[in-house]
């Protein structure tokens, strides 16, 4: 289930739309463009956070 929600909200961002309107806001800096990449990675990274808690409450 979550891989396939990953992949739907993935879709979203990379809606011809979205892609669009973000690409020709940023196409000039490109510490933008690292920026944007670095946000679906936070995006990713507080789920793997969570499930270390997880572990921890169930060895208590």
């Amino acid at each position: 289930l979550p891989r396939m929600r990953n992949c739907a909200k993935q879709t979203s961002f990379n809606g011809s739309e979205g892609k669009r309107s973000r690409s020709g806001r940023y196409s000039g800096s490109d510490s933008d463009s690292i920026s944007e990449r670095k946000r679906p990675k936070k995006r990713g990274r507080p789920r793997t956070i969570p499930r270390e808690n997880i572990k921890g409450f169930s060895d208590a």
